[in-house]
């Protein structure tokens, strides 16, 4: 079985964040159509940060019935400063 893997990262304060999704192959075409059917209209990205709590809540609650595995790896910087 083939599979594609998506990585983002992010540096929050001391906090390092790695997100990996794992997808079947054979599953991502459909899983980006039904990404981009999430988005609302005139948007071309959807991003986290700049949506509010309850429409984070209604994507969240479509993302999870994608087939699709995800997992968020998280580090404390060893920096003091």
């Amino acid at each position: 079985m083939a599979i594609e893997v998506f990585v983002d990262e992010s540096c929050r304060g001391g906090e390092y964040l790695l997100a990996a999704v794992t997808v079947d192959a054979r599953s991502v075409k459909a899983s980006r159509t039904a990404t981009r059917r999430m988005l609302l209209p005139g948007e071309r990205r959807m991003h986290f940060s700049k949506e509010t709590a309850s429409r984070r809540r209604q994507l969240l609650d479509q993302i999870v019935r994608l087939p699709l595995s995800a997992t968020v790896l998280t580090s404390q910087s060893g920096d003091s400063s």
